[in-house]
């Protein structure tokens, strides 16, 4: 295998964990036939992303592709990727360009077939991920590990900085955590944050809306699974993407919501973001950035 494959495949199996936010299972779930399409193409609404920017960019359509729907897939070398993805994994969710086209590969359990928006709601959270983060942005390469049990401790020790005013003993608290962590881990959770709290801010806001209520309800009766088998407690990873909401609350206090997705738009981190605005220490100034078509494993 070739070092270029080897890198692909390492960054493949990263992308399936970055995605792992949408592997849900909810507690309550119909019994009728399933309601899903098999095919949501997404493309990014810019009422929501960039409404009032001067900034000129389109950006590429996603086809969201839900389970061993091989019919839709008019692209041969995807058609033979995800018939061998789909066999292998029960849940799980992919993301890739192939035959000009952004992809994503949503492996869904029974259970949550019928639940009202579901696909919509997972088809902007990835088509977000992959046709802003991945393709227009770049990709933050800062990671060894799949996930982190740390996860906890990082929600509990960023909560102080959700409500303003913000001092520097809470910062230092923060940052102390965060420095305390094993690198892979800390690198990882502040990665996981630059990407999952803006796609989630997008699919909520274009999902919907203002009603919060229902976003929420969503999160909170959901089970998130993880393909990595890495242990980690579900309400935590829960929270860690409802927080996106406080986190966006905190940064439109002080930058207005164009403001801000500009420069995300420009490759700042949001996580970055939040800490300037709290006047805490920022961490991703230096981590290089990687174009997809680098790290792309279908031809």
């Amino acid at each position: 295998m070739t070092k270029n494959k080897v890198n692909r495949l390492v960054v493949l199996s990263f992308l399936l964990a970055l995605a792992c936010s949408l592997y849900f299972i909810l507690e309550s779930a119909s019994s009728t036939e399933p309601r899903y399409s098999g095919l949501v193409s997404h493309s990014i609404d810019r009422s929501v992303w960039l409404l009032n920017s001067t900034v000129d960019k389109t950006y590429q359509p996603v086809n969201v592709y839900f389970n061993d729907h091989q019919d839709y897939l008019d692209c041969e070398p995807l058609r033979q990727y995800a018939k061998q993805y789909f066999k292998d994994n029960v849940y799980g969710v992919n993301l890739g360009q192939s035959c000009e086209q952004l992809f994503s590969l949503v492996n869904l359990p029974n259970s949550v077939r019928n639940i009202p928006l579901i696909e919509d709601f997972i088809a902007a959270h990835e088509a977000f991920h992959i046709s802003v983060q991945f393709q227009s942005v770049g990709i933050l390469y800062e990671y060894s590990i799949s996930e982190s049990p740390d996860i906890g401790a990082f929600n509990e020790g960023i909560s102080p900085l959700l409500n303003l005013p913000v001092n520097s003993a809470q910062c230092e608290a923060f940052e102390g955590i965060l420095d305390g962590f094993d690198e892979s881990h800390q690198k990882l959770l502040i990665w996981r944050a630059t990407y999952e709290w803006v796609a989630e801010f997008y699919a909520k806001e274009k999902v919907f809306g203002n009603d919060t209520a229902a976003y929420i309800s969503l999160r909170d009766n959901s089970i998130e699974l993880h393909s990595t088998g890495v242990p980690v407690n579900i309400q935590d990873s829960n929270q860690f993407y409802k927080m996106s909401l406080d986190v966006i609350k905190v940064i439109e206090s002080a930058i207005d919501r164009d403001t801000w997705q500009k420069r995300v738009h420009q490759g700042e981190s949001i996580f970055d973001i939040f800490m300037e605005v709290n006047g805490c220490k920022t961490y991703t100034d230096d981590w290089p950035r990687y174009s997809l078509s680098e790290y792309n494993l279908i031809e």
